[in-house]
């Protein structure tokens, strides 16, 4: 008995810590953003950056808390739309665009693909628990993030190379909310600096209207 070890008790601390990260959009399949004539267009995502920081509070060795303030960049890309056509019913488009200007500025070009360029600020509020103690430390993440909309642009190219700003998507809402959940491992560089890789999968409950 006098020879086991009991794990050491870390006192409680705050730590601040900046981070960046590539980002992929996910998407409902058979739905489209833009319009329902378009459920069925292949919808593609770019790789885009997010970055931010956040403010933990570490209460026990295993647990702790963070708050952040952040920005995450989305991006979805729509393939194959027909030109000459009626205007799509969720894109709000700029004085003097519409389809009929892009399909007759662009030499009557048959088809383009439209890019969403999404960005939300965010306010997580998450947990951590610690599931080792070794060297690398692995950490269960899980919480909520409240999101304001920052960025909404609509552009679209056609397929012989003309460039357009559309507009913006109609119904986003300005704010919603989303959940957390991933995995965290860490290592201690010195007493004072840890590099942290955090794979995240975040769910937004509802994105517009």
């Amino acid at each position: 008995k006098d020879t086991i070890t009991s794990p050491e008790i870390k006192k409680e601390s705050f730590e601040l810590f900046v981070y960046g990260s590539p980002t992929i959009s996910g998407f409902s399949k058979n739905k489209s953003l833009l319009d329902n004539r378009l459920n069925n267009n292949p919808i593609s995502s770019d790789v885009t950056f997010s970055y931010g920081a956040y403010f933990c509070y570490q209460g026990t060795a295993n647990f702790s808390l963070r708050i952040g303030l952040g920005i995450t960049n989305l991006n979805l890309i729509t393939h194959d739309i027909p030109v000459n056509a009626t205007d799509y019913s969720n894109i709000s488009y700029n004085s003097g665009i519409s389809n009929s200007f892009i399909y007759s500025q662009s030499n009557n070009s048959e088809y383009m693909k439209i890019t969403q360029e999404i960005s939300y600020i965010e306010i997580p509020l998450e947990a951590k628990y610690r599931l080792t103690h070794n060297m690398f430390g692995i950490n269960a993440i899980m919480g909520i993030n409240y999101l304001f909309l920052n960025n909404n642009e609509v552009s679209a190219i056609t397929d012989n190379g003309s460039k357009f700003e559309i507009g913006k998507t109609r119904d986003l809402l300005d704010r919603t909310l989303g959940i957390n959940i991933g995995l965290g491992f860490d290592y201690n560089l010195t007493k004072k600096i840890k590099l942290n890789v955090e794979p995240m999968f975040k769910y937004h409950f509802k994105n517009s209207q």
